[in-house]
């Protein structure tokens, strides 16, 4: 088991000029967010929006499967996911 736990943002700007980012620990995509397009009207934390409980479970996780390691951010630009 490695002793470091990487914590990884990707981000991009789509061809509308929109940034469009995701989450990746370990490698493992966690958590997306981009541009609400199809019903921005309609857009509620149980459907679309990313809120404080998502990451309450997300530390939560991270607690949980990696307690006691070191974490490396890393932050990167990317042609699109």
């Amino acid at each position: 088991m490695p002793e470091t736990v990487e914590i990884k943002v990707e981000s991009y700007q789509d061809g509308d000029g929109c940034s469009r980012e995701r989450l990746l620990i370990d490698g493992d995509d966690v958590m997306y967010v981009g541009p609400l397009w199809e019903c921005p009207e309609d857009a509620t934390l149980e459907r679309d929006l990313v809120g404080p409980s998502d990451f309450v479970r997300l530390f939560e996780r991270l607690i949980k499967e990696h307690n006691g390691k070191k974490i490396k951010f890393e932050y990167e630009e990317v042609e699109e996911f």
